[in-house]
């Protein structure tokens, strides 16, 4: 009776459900290492810092977008191009100018004769320059404004991403906690079934050896889920910050989507096939301005005066034109520079187009299989590992198996486990990029959505 209730009691350890919990891991008071030491030392560290109760992906994204440093820089740069539209749709401004002229020179002073006049030259852009200009200018605007929308984008990714690998680094290192629990209850078992000369010596050395791995594991889940915390912390701009509990979901499956129109969504509205499209056009607003130089613009003047004669005074009205003459430079290698650069452009929007329509289909080839193999796991592989386990530990009981079939069996349901975990996880991280490249949540790309 007595090791049929210990077995009672590590079955139901191993086939407890799994769920997203705290990063508080269990502490354990044997087998403590320098690694949990040291883990122990950084969670003391930051015990003092401002701490979050608890954190939702939601509030994580809100976080970073209002803290982080690029998308700031981007909202600067927009303003900037406001500006420069501004800028570019001013009139050069017009130069003031004195003359005289002196007949007969005395001394330091006018002669006998002067004409002395006061007037203004104002340069006169032809050819369309100003409005070439401008719309340059905002052509510039709008790829920043997608350049913005872009990294907007890839900084949620990056932040869903951050907060999806906290949220399987817990069940990691929940199921972490699991074994070393199991295993030290094992350990127990060992040597019970020792001390009553059940089982020999060696049987309590292996669980000592199997204990000390699961205490590894637990360790290095603790760290792993440290680094994941300080990748988010980076992009939230506070490495210091403590946060408590993150709660979320981590998905297990995904609606029917359709290839076909998730691809006509990204290519009509994804921001870097946008910017390609808009730098094709930059490039004809270029082209647009070097036929616009070609036309020289012209200075046109006038002026006031009076002439001094020694008979009588005149007032004088005088006015100008000056008028360049484009006999050997017409602007021919700017033309046919931004011609060319035309041409380049539309090649460099092909490219990436095909580029980013193979990044959408590996993607979306990606969320498939990976749902199929968690769907796998689900329905076969774990079951039929928590099955194996506890038919191991009933014949354990009754002396059937062996205690190494039955750490086997431990092991294997852990690492069942874990590489089920890393799948989701794997799913969740192919589902957001999915979501990046669309602009739109998964729920969303439901093809009777579309």
């Amino acid at each position: 009776m007595k090791y049929a209730l210990i077995c009672a009691i590590i079955l139901s350890g191993m086939i407890l459900p799994f769920t997203c919990a705290s990063n508080e891991v269990q502490d354990t008071s044997s087998h403590q290492s320098s690694g949990e030491k040291l883990i122990q030392a950084a969670e003391q560290k930051t015990s003092d810092i401002n701490e979050i109760v608890a954190l939702t992906m939601d509030e994580a994204i809100r976080m970073v977008i209002k803290n982080n440093p690029e998308l700031k820089a981007f909202e600067i740069e927009i303003d900037a191009a406001s500006a420069r539209i501004i800028q570019e749709k001013l009139l050069p401004n017009p130069s003031l100018f004195i003359e005289t002229e002196d007949g007969s020179f005395k001394s330091f002073g006018f002669g006998n004769t002067y004409k002395a006049s006061i007037g203004i030259m104002q340069p006169v852009p032809l050819g369309g320059k100003i409005s070439a200009r401008t719309d340059i200018a905002m052509k510039e605007k709008e790829i920043v404004i997608l350049e913005y929308e872009m990294k907007l984008r890839d900084t949620i990714a990056a932040t869903k991403k951050a907060f999806m690998n906290i949220l399987v680094a817990q069940q990691i290192a929940d199921i972490a906690s699991d074994n070393f629990d199991i295993a030290q209850k094992l350990y127990d078992m060992a040597n019970i079934r020792v001390e009553a000369l059940a089982a020999p010596q060696t049987e309590l050395v292996k669980a000592d050896i199997e204990l000390s791995h699961a205490q590894i594991n637990l360790n290095n889940a603790k760290l792993e889920l440290m680094q994941t915390e300080k990748l988010l912390h980076n992009l939230i701009g506070n490495i210091d910050i403590r946060i408590k509990n993150y709660t979320g979901e981590v998905r297990h499956e995904v609606p029917a989507l359709s290839s076909a129109a998730i691809e006509e969504l990204i290519r009509i509205s994804y921001p870097e096939i946008l910017i390609a499209q808009k730098t094709r056009d930059l490039a004809g607003s270029h082209y647009n301005l070097a036929k616009a130089e070609k036309y020289p613009d012209i200075d046109i003047g006038v002026s006031v005066g009076r002439e001094h004669l020694e008979i009588e005074n005149n007032y004088v009205f005088q006015w100008a034109v000056n008028v360049p003459l484009p006999l050997f430079n017409r602007k021919q290698g700017r033309i046919q520079e931004t011609k060319t650069n035309i041409q380049k452009a539309k090649k460099e929007n092909a490219a990436l187009l095909n580029r980013v329509m193979q990044e959408v289909k590996q993607t979306f080839l990606a969320v498939e299989n990976i749902a199929n193999q968690v769907e796998t796991y689900e329905e076969k592989i774990l079951p039929q590992a928590e099955k194996s386990l506890a038919l191991m530990l009933e014949g354990y009981q009754e002396g059937i198996f062996t205690y190494m079939d039955l750490l086997d069996a431990q092991r294997t349901l852990a690492h069942v486990r874990e590489d089920y975990i890393r799948l989701l996880g794997q799913l969740n991280n192919a589902i957001i990029e999915m979501e990046r490249l669309s602009g739109k949540t998964i729920d969303q790309l439901d093809k009777e959505e579309l």
